[in-house]
């Protein structure tokens, strides 16, 4: 029995520790900017900081905190429409493309909200609310999905520096990336400890940001619509090998600008 609530404690101990590092390493990843970086949408694909910040401070908020504590702890009515992302089932909210033309919550107000959010999360974990299974899988759920929204972050940010000419001075020497991911991912706990990789310096990260964004590009409805004409266009006095020089041609046409854009 004891040896069992060892293994609990130890386990919970390792939660609180990965809960606090990924919700610094967020805000630590935001610092650099200035105010005004805060709201810039580059695209409709991409979204502010801001909205960042608030959206996995939300996730905890909705799926765990007024679960196990009660509707009205976090106040602000328009959090759920604001940093909802696409969970249908929980209401309206703002659509993606719209993220930037919105001012308010203020920066500050929204480092307000995830505060209240981690000191809250943080004490379910030190309560006996921590012992419960079903509650620490929420909380590593939600530690994963901040994770995946520190790739974004970073990529928007790139997005929001090249349209602005570049002028958005992010201090890549000097504020490091942990990668905080699981075995599945590129490196271990132990190995962040000892390995802390330049943001966005590394050829490595800049690789698969620039696949992601292409990656987007393929696969957006726009880009389908626009190669399906083409094909169809071709399809009746065209060879197969044809058509498909064409469309090899026609991504390249249209990738031209775009890999211009990402990779500089």
């Amino acid at each position: 029995m004891q040896k069992t609530n060892s293994s609990d404690s130890v386990k919970i101990n390792s939660i609180i520790t990965k809960f606090s590092e990924v919700r610094r390493v967020t805000e630590n990843l935001a610092k650099p900017l200035e105010i005004e970086d805060y709201v810039i949408q580059a695209t409709d694909d991409s979204s502010p900081a801001k909205w960042h910040l608030g959206h996995t401070s939300w996730f905890f908020d909705r799926f765990i905190i007024r679960k196990y504590m009660g509707k009205n702890t976090i106040k602000g009515k328009d959090v759920d429409f604001i940093f909802n992302s696409y969970y249908e089932t929980l209401g309206k909210y703002l659509s993606k493309n719209m993220r930037g033309i919105m001012s308010r919550p203020l920066v500050k107000e929204t480092y307000e909200y995830r505060n209240m959010v981690t000191n809250a999360i943080s004490e379910l974990l030190k309560s006996n609310t921590g012992k419960d299974p079903e509650f620490l899988k929420l909380v590593e759920l939600g530690i994963n999905h901040e994770q995946q929204h520190q790739e974004l972050l970073l990529m928007d940010i790139k997005a929001a520096s090249y349209i602005n000419g570049g002028r958005i001075q992010y201090p890549a020497k000097k504020v490091r990336l942990r990668k905080e991911v699981h075995r599945n991912g590129f490196n271990s706990m132990a190995a962040q400890k000892k390995l802390a990789i330049p943001v966005m310096v590394s050829p490595l990260i800049t690789r698969l940001q620039n696949i992601r964004c292409i990656w987007r590009t393929l696969s957006s409805r726009n880009f389908r619509f626009q190669m399906g004409n083409s094909w169809n266009s071709l399809r009746k006095g065209a060879t197969v090998n044809q058509n498909f020089g064409f469309q090899k041609a026609g991504i390249s046409f249209r990738l031209k600008t775009f890999l211009h854009h990402y990779t500089g």
